[in-house]
């Protein structure tokens, strides 16, 4: 199987447009193309997915151990003939111990590496970018370049000229001008989901039209590299919270890796989905629930007044059926959450916590976590990986007598311990996005 990687020198230097774009150009020339994304993140996925019909895995270096990054590669190469990986931030940023760049998954595939650079406000100055990245670390090969919001055909000129000048050895691929028809819109937590953009088939011509135009697509795929998927490969990487999960989707509810259903699924676990938003309630005969992170918080009030789920939830918790909420789903787990307007919508009540996006701050890191308690996930002490990425702040949390801590919480760098997280009978949440498990 084919493959590249699509990297860039920082952040918003266009990977995710370009990525998309490209994908589906290939797909629509009928190559077997399929994505996939480095690091921890759901909303660049899900435009992979609708660009060319096929789900997209995460290559996480960080929080995946090795076995588990080998059975993502396993599952790129068996449903595509041509992989298209979109980098995260620039070519070498990662977690803070200096792992999960994309240069180390780089390293790990052996796929040919293409640098996007944003060159507004850029002219000469573009080679000495180009060349420094280039030469940073021996063990790594730009293959070629791709300019991004040119001004102008003068604009380009003066780049290439520099390109020519001081690195010809590596190949020109295009120069994408400035396009507004092809900008995604962001949010708080990256782009607007895919399933928000109601005209976003129309948005995936125009990028893959803009892509053919300025970019030689045929040079890039002869670039292209096969790999080999070393063994052994991991199929499960969290444990599975019953034979049958009622998992929670919708725009409210979609934060979920690809990975864990297939893991699940692999393991024979029967899997159904449910939508909070539009009043439903999980399958009865499910024996567990899952609700997934996502954007709770914009429809607070619909979930809020929601019976029918909110009855079907406290059902299942009087069953002792194992509840999971993660991050969004964590906060609907709740008594209640506080919008940005400083409302509160009373949630679940089923964890004796308060969430608020009134005063918003920023929570990012990868998280090692370890387990205070017995959970579906294992028996305690417990070791996973994942990561926490939120805007919202607890404001509220008091302890009951069936209350217990859930992780221990540790960074990249092995510091600032805490505690995470709640228990309370079969219902478990916290604000952590689990990844893998050690």
């Amino acid at each position: 199987m084919g493959g590249i990687i699509l990297a860039g020198t920082s952040s918003n230097s266009g990977k995710t447009t370009i990525t998309i774009g490209l994908l589906r150009a290939l797909y629509n020339r009928n190559v077997n193309v399929i994505g996939a994304k480095v690091g921890p993140d759901y909303i660049d996925p899900a435009f992979h997915a609708k660009a060319c019909h096929k789900d997209c895995v995460n290559l996480d270096m960080w929080a995946m151990d090795n076995a588990c990054i080998n059975s993502q590669i396993s599952y790129i190469q068996s449903r595509g003939d041509v992989a298209i990986i979109e980098g995260v931030m620039g070519l070498f940023d990662g977690a803070a111990d200096g792992t999960a760049s994309t240069a180390h998954v780089a390293r790990k595939t052996r796929y040919p590496i293409i640098l996007v650079v944003d060159v507004f406000g850029q002219s000469t100055s573009i080679a000495a970018t180009v060349k420094g990245f280039a030469e940073l670390e021996d063990d790594i090969t730009i293959s070629g370049v791709i300019l991004n919001r040119t001004g102008s055909p003068t604009h380009t000129k003066i780049l290439t000229d520099a390109l020519t000048k001081y690195v010809p050895h590596i190949p020109y691929l295009g120069a994408l001008p400035r396009q507004d028809e092809v900008v995604l819109e962001s949010r708080h937590l990256g782009l607007v989901q895919a399933d928000e953009i109601s005209d976003l088939d129309s948005l995936l011509e125009a990028s893959a039209k803009w892509i053919e135009t300025h970019i030689d697509v045929d040079t890039l795929l002869k670039l292209t590299k096969n790999t080999v998927c070393e063994t052994p490969t991991k199929p499960t990487p969290i444990a599975p919270l019953g034979k049958h999960i009622a998992i929670a989707k919708d725009p409210a509810f979609n934060f979920i890796y690809p990975h864990i259903i297939h893991g699940r699924e692999n393991a024979g676990v029967e899997i159904s989905y449910f939508s909070p938003l539009k009043n439903e309630a999980p399958n009865p005969h499910a024996d567990s629930v899952y609700l997934a992170g996502g954007y709770p918080e914009l429809y607070a009030q619909t979930l809020s007044s929601n019976g029918v789920f909110k009855d079907a939830m406290h059902i299942f918790a009087g069953q002792d059926k194992p509840i999971f909420g993660e991050c969004g789903g964590f906060m609907v787990l709740g008594e209640a959450l506080i919008n940005a307007s400083g409302v509160s919508h009373p949630m679940l009540n089923l964890l004796p916590v308060i969430t608020s996006f009134e005063k918003k701050k920023i929570h990012l890191s990868y998280r090692k976590i370890t387990t205070l308690t017995h959970s579906p996930f294992g028996k305690k002490g417990t070791v996973l990986k994942g990561h926490e990425f939120h805007y919202a702040s607890i404001v509220s949390q008091h302890r009951t007598p069936d209350t217990q801590d859930f992780f221990n919480i540790e960074d990249a760098l092995g510091g600032k311990q805490e505690i995470a997280g709640l228990k309370k009978g079969s219902v478990y949440g916290s604000y952590m996005h689990l990844i893998d498990t050690l």
